[in-house]
């Protein structure tokens, strides 16, 4: 867990350098472990290491299936 939260906290260092000053940062809703009894508190735990120094946030949340493609 501690190694895992030490990667969350320097990906936030890395979204604050880049984006700290912007006005929105949209960043992708990370899934809820599927283990049921942590999931509140070691959620919560990375979502706030993830945002923290951050301004304005918009999780967007998918089905992680998503396809992208290139039309040329």
């Amino acid at each position: 867990m501690q190694e895992h939260l030490e990667t969350i906290k320097r990906f936030n260092e890395v979204i604050v350098e880049n984006s700290g000053e912007s006005q929105l940062v949209l960043l992708s809703l990370p899934r809820p472990p599927k283990r049921k009894e942590k999931v509140l508190s070691h959620y919560m735990l990375y979502v706030d290491a993830l945002t923290e120094s951050l301004q304005r946030i918009l999780f967007i949340s998918g089905s992680g299936k998503e396809v992208i493609t290139i039309d040329s």
